[in-house]
């Protein structure tokens, strides 16, 4: 009768608060971060910090405190993977008493339950104490029962199901100490059955383990398989097949496999073997220092030789930071080999050495020896992350060879100078910025010899699959479509007669190129043109006054999510620097003033998702006269940032485009010249 019960407002509660049928889903891309942070109440600035990090272990409490704050987490990272933080075995000692828990709803809701034959108690009856300020709880199958004929390894999946579960705010639970073992506790003075006496240690951790297993597997039937259960402590491989992962807290921690880096990094990976799917193992590494760069990547580059996540705050008393480092913004894409020791590459056995594992987008390598080890890349294209942190290690600088200290590690991106689903000119040199105007990447010329120089050229990035490489070149008024090197369906944008260099963009999905919109450079009137790829006219319209010949730049993008394209355009030189968006057909929609309106130089403008929040930007850059100053909006024009991207004195004028350069599902801004020098 108890478990309809509790079946019935788990129904009822889940009409309240749905979830999410699939389930929790792991992040595809590396690295993968956790944040454990473990306070009751959460901020609005807290929960927007917090929304960062692909995996949050969060106190239950929070969603009494501060469900608001949950929710935004959610509208901000929907892929989030949430997890309620309780202890299993333990609770707040005379919660109602204590100063400073008027706010521990749940856990002053789960202490009223607790029978007193619950708890663990020694020989003479005493209650057994493991962290300050806290009781334990008997979780054996010969602990005594209450009125209801229940045990606390009964009673706690209820609570969790009925007050987690069906909350729908969590997408999971984290057990914090998942023992296997409790003999160690209390000096070995431990009363497990009730009956006045010690019982031999062997005993103890055995109907300890049965009754903790117990309790797992109550959750799982209760919760369901898509409701992740994470544990946390040393490792008992007899529950693993009922979890979906678990914490190695205080990594490498001194009580599992041995307190070596080679024992805990064995168990780390033995249990990728055994979890359940969806997985969700954690490494934490917590240090008291927010600037210890150099144990933060030894931990981070760790967890990267598997397949898990990395944590690293302060200290197990203290689990509130929100410290974001250089390599959490770096984004090596999926993993294309498994770890290896270079030192030893044909014998993989965990063991000090210079180990390395291949990403799409990058490397991570890790020193788990006691001197310096030294790598050459022979053939490799690779640079450092060009950070703000430890300058020493993220320069930003391409490299040749790798010297890494002992008991370090480093990531490494694959160097390239290629740029794909965005129109770039032929042997511009261009700098890459993020949309609140850092440096993210080294400068670069983008010249390639299989394109005219000075030609707009857009390269699709082939992402449907297919060895297919599709481009489209805009060189002296000709437009020419590419498929593997022959050219398909070339055309003049105009007519014949008019053979001056382009502004284009173009509409790329899965690899193919669907709408081209097409404007002249200076010495051409205003007249916007907009084709399909092979050069079928969709629509023709003068943007601006057509008596003028300043050209006119053109771009294409969403900028309200509805699914369709705007077309947008930056007046030519000799013309007020006004920004206008249109739709395909040529009809305006609105305008706005993209600089000074004495201002007569021209506009560059170029539209893309810099944010990640599925809404594109207008980004703009002045023409010959004006300065490097590049301007951010929004899609309706309201001005989002702003920075120079080169010596404030230049006046050569810019060439705007977006591109995600770093594979991270945000646009970079690239900001190209004709010569640096």
């Amino acid at each position: 009768m108890k478990f309809k019960v509790v079946t019935s407002l788990i129904l009822f509660s889940f009409l309240l608060f749905p979830q999410l049928s699939s389930g929790a889903e792991v992040k595809s891309t590396f690295p993968r971060l956790a944040n454990y942070f473990l306070k009751w109440e959460i901020s609005e600035t807290e929960a927007r910090e917090l929304a960062k990090w692909d995996l949050l272990i969060l106190d239950m409490e929070t969603q009494e405190n501060s469900p608001q704050s949950l929710r935004l987490i959610r509208e901000l990272n929907p892929s989030v993977v949430i997890l309620a933080y309780i202890t299993a075995q333990e609770i707040i000692s005379d919660i109602d008493k204590t100063a400073g828990n008027t706010n521990a709803f749940l856990r002053r809701e789960l202490s009223s339950a607790i029978s007193d034959n619950w708890w663990l108690r020694d020989a003479s009856g005493q209650k057994i104490e493991n962290w300050p300020g806290t009781h334990m709880i008997n979780l054996s199958n010969v602990s005594p029962t209450n009125y209801d004929g229940q045990r606390f390894n009964d009673y706690l999946p209820e609570f969790i199901a009925n007050k987690i579960y069906s909350s729908g705010y969590f997408d999971g639970v984290f057990y914090d100490n998942t023992w296997g073992d409790v003999s160690w506790v209390n000096g070995n003075n431990i009363d497990i059955d009730g009956d006045g006496k010690n019982e031999d240690n062997a005993l103890v951790d055995n109907l300890w383990a049965t009754g903790y297993k117990q309790m797992l597997q109550k959750t799982r039937d209760l919760t369901g398989e898509n409701f992740v259960i994470v544990g946390n402590g040393r490792v008992h491989f007899d529950y693993q097949n009922l979890l979906n992962g678990m914490m190695l807290e205080s990594f490498p921690s001194s009580w599992e496999n041995g307190g070596t880096w080679e024992g805990s990094l064995e168990t780390y990976l033995d249990l990728a073997k055994i979890n359940l799917n969806p997985q969700f193992n954690i490494i934490n590494v917590n240090k008291k220092n927010q600037t210890d760069y150099k144990s933060m990547r030894f931990g981070l580059v760790s967890t990267l030789l598997g397949d898990g996540f990395y944590s690293y705050d302060y200290d197990v008393s203290n689990h509130s930071q929100t410290w974001w480092y250089d390599e959490y913004s770096a984004n090596l894409g999926p993993a294309k080999s498994e770890a290896y020791n270079i030192l030893t590459p044909n014998n993989n056995v965990l063991q000090p050495g210079l180990w390395r594992r291949d990403f799409k987008f990058g490397l991570a390598f890790l020193n788990s020896t006691n001197k310096d080890q030294l790598h050459i890349f022979s053939k490799e294209n690779v640079e450092k992350i060009n950070g703000t942190q430890d300058k020493i290690i993220n320069n930003g600088n391409k490299i040749n060879y790798l010297k890494l200290a002992p008991q370090d590690g480093v990531l490494l991106l694959k160097s390239s100078d290629n740029i794909y689903n965005s129109t770039f000119i032929n042997g511009y040199f261009y700098r890459v910025f993020n949309n609140r105007g850092d440096q993210v990447k080294n400068g670069f010329f983008s010249f390639s010899p299989a394109y005219p120089a000075s030609s707009a050229v857009v390269v699709a990035d082939g992402s449907r699959g297919d060895s297919e490489d599709v481009s489209l070149v805009a060189s002296n008024g000709r437009i020419v479509l590419k498929k593997n090197g022959s050219e398909i369906a070339p055309f003049y944008a105009y007519n014949n007669l008019f053979r001056k260099s382009l502004n284009i963009d173009t509409d790329i999905h899965d690899g193919f190129i669907k709408t081209v919109a097409v404007g002249p450079i200076r010495g051409g009137g205003p007249q916007v043109r907009v084709f399909t790829a092979t050069g079928n006219l969709i629509s023709s319209f003068f943007a601006y006054d057509k008596n003028l010949r300043g050209g006119v730049s053109v771009a294409l993008g969403d900028l309200n999510g509805d699914g369709e394209l705007d077309l947008v355009t930056g007046a030519g030189y000799g013309d007020t620097p006004v920004v206008k968006v249109f739709t395909l057909s040529g009809k305006i929609k609105y305008s706005f003033l993209a600089y000074a309106e004495n201002f007569r130089g021209g506009v560059e403008v170029a539209v893309g998702d810099l944010s990640g929040n599925g809404l594109d930007e207008i980004v703009v850059g002045p023409g010959p006269g004006g300065g490097p100053h590049i301007r951010i909006f929004s899609g309706k024009g309201r001005l989002l940032g702003q920075f120079f991207a080169y010596d404030n004195n230049m006046r050569s004028g810019l060439k705007i485009t977006l591109s995600d350069i770093n594979q991270d599902g945000k646009k970079e801004i690239l900001v190209g010249v004709k010569n640096i020098f």
